[in-house]
Order: C-alpha cells, then sequence, then structure tokens
C-alpha cells in the first residue's frame, strides 16, 4: 500500500509536512516508479534520500548477487548508492560478506544520512540573520 500512497502527491505534502515539523527526514524507497516521493520531500523542503538499486526484489541468489554488483557499478558511476532489501534470510546470508568485503573493494559503507539532499536555507531565515 505503501507504493500507491507515495504516488499521491497530496497525500504525501501531509506525511512530509510532519517529517518536516518534527525534523525528520524521507527515503523513497522507489517500490512504484511513478512514487511523488522525493520531488514531494524537495517540494516541502524536506531533507529526503531516493533508493538506486533493490536488492532482493527477485529472491533467487543468483540476482541478488547481480544487484549487489549493480550497486556498486552504481556507486562508482555516481559516488554512491542507496540500496534495500527484505530482511529475507537468504538475503542476509549473501549481504552479510558483501558487506565484509566492500573497504577490500574501496567502498566506504555509510549512514543515509550522508547521503541526503538537503534543502536550501530559507533565504527569508537568511535576511534576518543578517540585519
Amino acid at each position: 500500500m505503501g507504493s500507491r500512497f507515495t504516488r499521491d502527491p497530496r497525500r504525501m505534502k501531509i506525511v512530509l509536512s510532519e517529517l518536516r515539523r518534527r525534523g525528520l527526514f524521507f527515503v523513497d524507497t522507489r517500490t512504484s516508479n511513478r512514487s511523488m516521493g522525493g520531488e514531494t520531500a524537495r517540494q516541502t523542503r524536506v531533507a529526503y534520500a531516493v533508493r538506486d538499486v533493490f536488492i532482493d526484489h527477485d529472491p533467487e541468489p543468483e540476482k541478488i548477487r547481480a544487484r549487489l554488483a549493480e550497486t556498486e557499478r552504481v556507486a562508482q558511476r555516481n559516488g554512491s548508492a542507496i540500496a534495500i532489501a527484505h530482511p529475507r534470510t537468504m538475503t542476509m546470508e549473501l549481504l552479510a560478506p558483501w558487506v565484509r568485503s566492500l573497504a577490500n573493494r574501496g567502498f566506504n559503507l555509510v549512514p543515509v544520512t550522508k547521503l541526503l539532499k538537503r534543502p536550501p536555507p530559507n533565504k527569508l531565515a537568511q535576511l534576518q540573520l543578517a540585519e
């Protein structure tokens, strides 16, 4: 139901406005290619991130390995990658050694908060501070 919800900018604005009020951020998992989450977060001035790779949409081990490799390619190309997964046993079994080996291949695992797109400061507040 979240996929359907994120396609509705009016409803997303309600949720994102509350996140902004609480000083929280939003991660759009993009489980729908029509998600309005990232765009609505930008419009409502909420810090946000958007996932790049869904590791285990297909739970077959060879597909998971392929998606982990894709995560690395995206990170090399873009400088970072956000990947999500289900807490499935097979996913965790494949993810654990991959995570342990990342540093050997020149990757750093960081919290998603390091990759947030943050809204620019409020210009009115800047003007008030400058006076």
